[in-house]
């Protein structure tokens, strides 16, 4: 079968280098939106300040109210402080060492601040403590960990993220909108009712014209 098809490739040389570019530009494109897209997704921002932190809380910058799509909710450009006294609540829980209240962006408004780092006891898991703080917060709060941790004091990382996912996106969907598959081609070349040759496959997938031999 294999030989069959090889001998078929010098009646349809043009069929073939079609397809092969179609394939082959197709993946390119997955590929080059695939990254930023998976940058976007993860903005990973490591701690500056709040290294020694186990656990961040911070206001929420997503604005979960808009009536749109809930896993795309909006960034809100502003910052979103939190009461100042959630350090004594989050204090007195069990597992909690130490808390530290933090200001990255000047002088906060009265009773508020930016974040609030929480410190945890030794043997207790960052998960668990993440749990029980979560108990406390209000809706427009949250808590952070791991390389998240970044993004309360780099709070334009978030909507940087967006940024890039949409840019990405939106070059994939164009490309895709102007890409023809060698099937759709073949199609639209019979339906022409022309020879599906050398000079007859290539204008239909490629953007610029072959001259017909």
């Amino acid at each position: 079968m294999l030989q069959f098809a090889l001998r078929t490739l010098r009646f349809r040389a043009g069929l073939f280098v079609a397809a092969f570019l179609a394939v082959f530009f197709a993946a390119a494109i997955v590929m080059a939106c695939g990254g930023p897209i998976e940058t976007g997704i993860r903005t990973a921002v490591p701690p500056q300040r709040l290294a020694s932190a186990d656990v961040v809380v911070t206001g929420d910058q997503e604005y979960h109210d808009s009536g749109g799509d809930p896993d795309e909710p909006p960034i809100l450009p502003e910052r979103v402080h939190i009461d100042a006294g959630l350090a004594d609540t989050i204090a007195a829980l069990p597992g909690v060492r130490e808390t530290e209240s933090f200001a990255f962006e000047g002088a906060p408004p009265p009773g508020t601040v930016d974040a609030i780092g929480v410190l945890a006891e030794p043997g207790v898991a960052v998960s668990e403590l993440q749990q029980r703080i979560d108990t406390e917060l209000a809706a427009a709060t949250v808590t952070l960990v791991g390389d998240e941790r970044g993004q309360a004091e780099l709070r334009q990382a978030r909507a940087s993220g967006v940024t890039v996912m949409a840019l990405a996106g939106a070059l994939g969907a164009g490309r895709r909108a102007s890409r023809v598959k060698p099937a759709r081609a073949l199609s639209e070349v019979s339906a022409e009712g022309g020879p599906i040759g050398r000079g007859r496959v290539l204008p239909a997938v490629l953007p610029w014209p072959v001259a017909s031999p």
